[in-house]
């Protein structure tokens, strides 16, 4: 009885294991000192990512920000791997496919991690004091290709932020990641909007982690949020999310 429990236990980690792994995965060093990466979409259950860095893939399997990211080595910010990975299902999303990027920085990384929630600034975004200038979005069909984006945000020369048929929560999301600040939504405002927003941008954002007052630091921006927008930022601290990495080794060879 023993011997069979524990052969129905082997069976089930082994499954589990297998759904949080890509059936295939291939990782090369890249040496060709391009400077950007590139990251085909998702296709077939297949993630094609040339010329990315270790702290990329980290970024990408816990979905953080590089401010929420402590104790990678200088060369894992450096150094650039393509990244060819295939999961078992053909229609996994990326969010399916985070958990085998965290398998596979465990097994051909060596790293190992752990969480911390830590008191640091953040900004609270409000209704400003007149409220919202928010336009309800067209649609919600977003397979109109004159629309695009559609469903997310385009930045455009650091100056112009466009999005169609968006939540302010996801405006939230993108602020976070221009910003390198979290920004938590607390205006409590449901629904599809088009957002639209320009600002100066030289004033693009007060640099990461530096303790300003929003309006002093970056007048054109936070201006252009409440002018535009009728939406306000306030520099506050509030608990973010982290990652510490605790080891991590050069990949080891296909």
């Amino acid at each position: 009885m023993i011997q069979r429990l524990t052969a129905v236990l082997a069976i089930a980690a082994g499954l589990a294991h297998a759904q949080t792994s890509f059936e295939v995965a291939s990782i090369k060093p890249n040496t060709s000192g391009e400077r950007w990466e590139t990251v085909s979409p998702l296709s077939g259950g297949r993630l094609t990512a040339k010329n990315v860095t270790v702290e990329w893939i980290v970024r990408t399997a816990y979905r953080l920000e590089p401010f929420q990211i402590a104790g990678l080595p200088a060369w894992a910010n450096s150094e650039r791997f393509d990244v060819l990975a295939k999961a078992a299902d053909s229609a996994a999303t990326i969010d399916q496919i985070r958990p085998m990027l965290q398998t596979l920085l465990a097994d051909r990384f060596q790293m190992t991690v752990h969480r911390e929630t830590k008191d640091l600034p953040i900004y609270t975004m409000t209704a400003a004091k007149n409220g919202p200038k928010l336009t309800k979005a067209k649609t919600a069909d977003c397979s109109d290709p004159t629309r695009s984006p559609c469903g997310g945000f385009r930045i455009f020369k650091r100056s112009q932020m466009w999005g169609n048929t968006v939540t302010v929560k996801q405006f939230a999301a993108e602020l976070t990641f221009m910003m390198q600040r979290s920004v938590v939504d607390k205006t409590g405002i449901q629904g599809l909007y088009d957002i639209r927003v320009e600002w100066t941008p030289e004033h693009f954002g007060p640099e990461p982690g530096t303790e300003v007052k929003p309006d002093e630091a970056n007048p054109t921006l936070f201006t252009a949020m409440q002018e535009q927008l009728g939406l306000k930022l306030q520099s506050d601290k509030g608990p973010v999310e982290t990652v510490v990495i605790e080891r991590v080794a050069r990949p080891t060879e296909n």
